[in-house]
């Protein structure tokens, strides 16, 4: 068909008439008509034919994909992917008038990259969503299009992975759709469309990865597609494997008929995954699990298999006898880390208390939510490392080689490195929010939801205020980051930088100044001090600076900080809050917490809703409180660092504000 023709089809204005857009989708097809079909269709073009790998999972696990479809004129199906990478067959049974009763468009596997594009281009996601894309902005696609008119009696075949669109011309049209699992399709969803469906939150609705344990052992293959199946099978087998599977203790569960789903992005489970013994029936598969995702019970994990080694050693086996076998036996790649792998340091990293202060955001954070540099044992967070260098989490945890980090490489974008050539991140525009599929999953994944923000005028008012000297960098000591020592302080530890510590002069001693630093600021001998690490806070730049002729002893703060005037004036509510006495510690504020929750959970089983509630409000501030403290003795011990005679100064303050 010609784009002209398609134009004049399609040219015609539009009513109001409702009735013209109904198109009743997914209906349960008619007991004659799936007889009808089996008479008619050959065997491998068949719903559960012998090219669908769905007739050999059981049939109350199997998906119901053979739907009957009835649509009016102008109503369509928007340009979208069958789900898990299934291969669409659209046959038209009737239509009334003469002519097509339906037109089709679709792309080809070839131009996937760039269907990609072009649907996020349009804020879509090319795996989930459908777009009814207009002829205009077809025109602009950078990849072919087909297009063809479909009559009755025509079957139109839409190959794996690639994307559709049918528009309805006649006046009434009568569809049976199905979708059939080809042997081909297997590994494009693995590689392609599962981690899309696992960073997105989307359901697999195929139960695909149980598709090549029931396919070995219940359906029967030619050699060919048999090799295939193996080489998929051994490969789910092999990306399982823990390296140190003799100290990992490892429970056996029998699902009895049902089906295992991670409760966080859906996916169905084949073997093995982490299982949370506080829930009891909260189950992570292995790639939510190290991409940060869980339940509130972040350090509650066990190990859980479906299937034993042996038993799928037994499958293997078993399946490839001679002549029928063609494909190697696949040595095990030495140039990556497998998934089990990293669960198994992940679980380990989960159990330490241990922060770190990133690089990047310049916030603490527990060690196992970051990465630290081989080279300089700088920290940065996975979150900032995705929203500043595209990092994709898991080929980065795969990698066996020693991790660099971009200030070491010299491209590091941060507001404190100020390299020639720094990355240039790519857009990360606003999508809708990922969800879990179960509203327990409430610790989000170090990627979700990163999305681009512009700064507030708050960020942009206190930066302009104060730095008195905008556009001149301050001076700075090179400091050795290669010597950190963890240093424990109660519950947390935090990390002291022994290359700061070892240039600082006592303070009786006078230190000389360099000639760089006295030339620029004579009349200022305070801004002489040495710095911390590159890229530190410095109090400099939230404290305005007077000259000793112009204020004497008298340093008052800037108008813009002070609590009652400026940007970060405090509310009413957060100036009633009575102060924390400094004889408090954290620990003993987190087993007030831990109590008041047994507290609560006590009035919870007595039915006292609205005590539980006052005292779930108790456990918020309590909690809000604690964070607080967390975050003003991480910044006080930088202070005790780097500004030892302000550091006293702002903990008095900071004991005065409740702090």
């Amino acid at each position: 068909m010609r784009l002209r023709d398609l134009l004049s089809q399609t040219s015609q204005p539009s009513t109001s008439n409702p009735r013209e857009f109904l198109y009743a989708k997914d209906l349960q097809c008619p007991r004659e008509w799936v007889a009808a079909l089996e008479a008619l269709l050959p065997v491998p073009l068949r719903h559960l034919g012998s090219l669908d790998l769905f007739r050999t999972l059981p049939k109350e696990v199997a998906p119901e994909v053979l739907m009957a479809y009835v649509g009016t004129r102008k109503s369509f199906s928007g340009f979208h992917r069958c789900f898990s990478g299934t291969v669409a067959l659209n046959l038209l049974v009737e239509s009334e008038g003469t002519g097509s009763g339906s037109i089709c468009f679709g792309t080809d596997r070839h131009s996937q990259v760039q269907y990609d594009a072009y649907m996020e281009e349009l804020g879509k996601s090319p795996h989930t969503d459908w777009a009814n894309i207009s002829i205009a902005q077809l025109k602009s696609a950078k990849f072919p299009i087909y297009v063809t008119s479909q009559e009755p009696g025509d079957l139109v075949v839409f190959p794996s992975t690639t994307a559709h669109q049918v528009w309805n011309t006649s006046s009434m049209v009568t569809k049976v759709v199905w979708n059939l699992m080809h042997y081909s399709s297997l590994a494009s969803f693995f590689d392609y469309v599962q981690p899309v469906y696992q960073r997105q939150c989307h359901a697999d609705t195929g139960r695909v990865p149980l598709i090549p344990l029931y396919a070995l052992t219940r359906g029967s293959h030619n050699a060919e597609d048999e090799s295939l199946l193996l080489d998929v099978f051994r490969q789910l087998i092999d990306d399982e494997d823990l390296g140190t599977e003799p100290t990992v203790p490892i429970k056996h569960i029998d699902p009895q008929g049902a089906v295992v789903e991670c409760n966080f992005c859906g996916l169905t489970i084949w073997n093995r995954h982490l299982h949370c013994e506080e829930c009891g029936d909260f189950d992570l598969c292995l790639t939510c699990f190290v991409s940060g995702r869980s339940c509130k019970h972040v350090a509650d994990y066990a190990w859980a298999e479906l299937l034993s080694r042996e038993s799928c050693s037994k499958i293997l086996q078993e399946t490839r006898k001679p002549p029928r076998s063609t494909l190697p036996p696949r040595p095990k790649s030495s140039q990556q880390k497998t998934l089990g792998a990293l669960a198994v340091a992940a679980v380990d990293a989960r159990k330490q208390s241990v922060e770190r202060l990133c690089h990047l955001c310049r916030d603490s954070h527990s060690t196992w939510k970051g990465l630290a540099c081989s080279q300089c044992s700088a920290f940065f967070c996975f979150r900032g490392l995705h929203r500043h260098f595209d990092v994709d989490l898991i080929p980065l945890l795969r990698k066996t080689e020693p991790w660099i980090c971009p200030k070491c490489s010299q491209f590091c974008n941060c507001r404190c490195c100020h390299f020639p050539q720094p990355y240039n991140s790519q857009d990360k525009p606003a999508r809708p929010r990922i969800k879990p599929v179960d509203p327990r999953g409430r610790v989000m994944g170090f990627l979700d939801n990163v999305f681009d923000q512009k700064r507030g005028k708050r960020a942009s008012a206190v930066a302009h205020s104060a730095s008195p000297q905008s556009g001149q960098k301050r001076p700075r000591l090179l400091v050795d980051d290669d010597k950190v020592d963890p240093t424990p302080r109660g519950a947390y530890a935090t990390f002291v930088n022994l290359g700061a510590s070892e240039t600082r002069a006592p303070e009786t001693s006078k230190t000389r100044v360099p000639d760089i630093i006295q030339s620029q600021h004579p009349a200022d001998p305070s801004s002489s001090r040495g710095l911390g690490p590159i890229g530190q806070l410095r109090i400099s730049d939230l404290v305005e600076k007077h000259r000793p002729g112009e204020a004497g002893h008298d340093r008052s703060p800037v108008p813009s900080l002070t609590p009652e005037d400026g940007t970060f004036r405090r509310s009413r509510e957060a100036a009633s809050v009575p102060p924390v006495s400094d004889d408090v510690s954290i620990v003993e504020l987190e087993e007030k917490l831990q109590k008041l929750g047994q507290h609560a959970n006590g009035l919870l089983e007595l039915s006292l809703v609205e005590s539980h509630a006052a005292l779930l409000e108790k456990i918020a501030q309590l909690q809000r409180q604690i964070d607080k403290r967390r975050k003003a003795e991480a910044l006080f011990d930088n202070l005790d660092r780097d500004f030892p005679d302000l550091a006293s100064i702002a903990r008095e303050e900071a004991r005065r504000r409740g702090l």
